[in-house]
């Protein structure tokens, strides 16, 4: 219970400004959110250098060798039958999965935002060292796993760590930058889903389709007052589910994204591949399938890794996709 507060505070802070700045909101503080997770990627592993290896890099590793190798052999495998990385299959899923990633829509909307093309090649440029620059915080998870061994919680590794080593003022620094992570990825789930609701189902299929009949000034602002309504009720929804969490909250997470990429990245890859037009009932197949096949292998436990089962839906949505796209009638050959 102790941890309630916080996680009520943290719903109502990311909620208030999607809520008041929607999709301008989410873009600029997930910039401002990007620099920080930049800088604490290098902070975390330079502060291994320094507690561990003398500022030697060769040193530091040398030392995470020698002592994992105290605590468990296991920990130095290529493969830990005990963890998602159980095998070479699931490592190959997990690549999938990785790479479907970079087509989530709460990801992709940011490409979207470029008010110029010929700003895409100054966002791939910043993005690789960005994300270069935050990969570094890995090595928080051997950190950790020297400085506080036996932590029961893998989700507080990172948090143990740097109450473990660092100065009051910097673990509390990189505490909010924990939180920063988990709300550049919230903010911009919460504006897509206002956008599925507001945009895709409201105007785009009932006032489009001529199944509720309004003016376009009045169909904005009832889809306005839509895509608030919805982050309302989604922001409510995901603080009651984190108040209980799950054992790891990173499996829940990966649950989520690989429902999406099973379902979505095949008619994606289509449009920006294919080179012909298909059918939508392709594009439909392919969802359904993608989704269906991923429900099923990680739900029943036919593959125990979340992150390798979502690498291998997704890759049956994207053939199913193509497939499809082959066997059903083009769009222009299509009876009405």
């Amino acid at each position: 219970m102790g941890s309630s507060p916080g996680l009520i505070l943290i719903a109502v802070i990311v909620v208030a400004y999607v809520y008041v700045g929607g999709s301008y909101a989410d873009v600029y503080t997930d910039a401002v959110q990007a620099i920080m997770m930049a800088a604490t990627g290098i902070i975390v592993f330079l502060s291994g250098l320094y507690f561990f290896g003398d500022w030697s890099i060769s040193k530091t590793f040398q030392a995470i060798t020698d002592n994992f190798k105290e605590q468990d052999m296991q920990l130095l495998s290529v493969f830990n039958s005990d963890s998602n990385y159980y095998a070479i299959s699931a490592v190959l899923g997990l690549l999938i999965i990785q790479f479907s990633f970079a087509s989530q829509p709460q990801l992709f909307n940011k490409v979207l935002s470029l008010k110029n093309e010929k700003d895409l090649r100054k966002m791939i440029i910043v993005y690789i060292f960005a994300a270069a620059a935050s990969l570094f915080v890995l090595f928080g998870g051997f950190f950790a796993r020297m400085a506080v061994p036996g932590l029961e919680q893998a989700d507080l590794a990172l948090l143990e760590y740097v109450a473990w080593g660092f100065p009051a003022a910097l673990a509390a620094f990189v505490a909010v930058v924990i939180l920063a992570a988990a709300l550049s990825t919230t903010d911009g789930l919460f504006v897509v889903m206002s956008t599925v609701f507001a945009n895709d189902i409201y105007k785009k299929v009932l006032v489009k389709r001529g199944i509720i009949k309004t003016t376009p000034e009045k169909a904005d602002a009832i889809a306005l007052k839509i895509s608030r309504i919805v982050v309302l009720a989604v922001g409510l929804l995901a603080a009651l589910i984190v108040l209980n969490p799950p054992p790891f909250l990173a499996d829940l997470m990966w649950v989520g994204i690989s429902g999406v990429s099973a379902g979505t990245l095949g008619p994606v890859m289509y449009a920006v591949f294919g080179k012909k037009k298909a059918h939508r009932r392709a594009a439909e197949g392919s969802m359904f399938i993608g989704l269906a096949f991923y429900l099923v292998i990680v739900f029943t436990g036919l593959e125990p890794s979340p992150l390798a089962a979502g690498g291998w839906s997704t890759l049956v949505g994207i053939i199913t996709m193509f497939v499809l796209a082959n066997l059903l009638p083009r769009p222009a050959e299509a009876t009405k």
